[in-house]
């Protein structure tokens, strides 16, 4: 298990950086009928990266995704969930062997060619979703 901070933190530079151009619309905060805490949003990017020409150029048809973090106990053990390719393709199993995710997007398998040592990590959508409540939590 592991909480949102430790995920945050095992992140790779570009992936925070890139956090900054992500917009939270249709956040929700609550407790499911378990009485766990979350927070989910709708998220996208203002902005993306262009190989080309080394800098960020403005996103004018950016996808949305659904970024979810739930809380699962008091000392802020959490899983995490993101719609986005990113967490699907790179993290998704990877935080799911150490119980801070579970298996909702992606097949299962290990991100052998995106992720082969399996790094826990967060998107860029779950990174700005710490930032918006990292007051609250910590």
């Amino acid at each position: 298990m592991m909480t949102l901070s430790q995920i945050v933190k095992r992140t790779t530079r570009p992936r925070l950086e890139a956090a900054r151009y992500v917009k939270l619309i249709r956040i929700k905060k609550g407790r499911d009928l378990d009485g766990t805490a979350f927070i989910a949003a709708q998220t996208y990017s203002t902005h993306t990266w262009s190989p080309s020409l080394h800098s960020w150029i403005r996103n004018r048809n950016s996808p949305k995704y659904i970024s979810v973090v739930k809380f699962l106990d008091r000392k802020l053990h959490c899983q995490v969930s993101c719609s986005c390719g990113d967490f699907t393709f790179r993290f998704e199993t990877a935080l799911n062997k150490r119980g801070a995710a579970e298996i909702e997007y992606s097949n299962g398998e290990d991100p052998v060619m995106t992720n082969p040592t399996l790094r826990p990590q967060a998107c860029k959508h779950i990174v700005r979703l710490y930032l918006s409540i990292r007051d609250q939590i910590e």
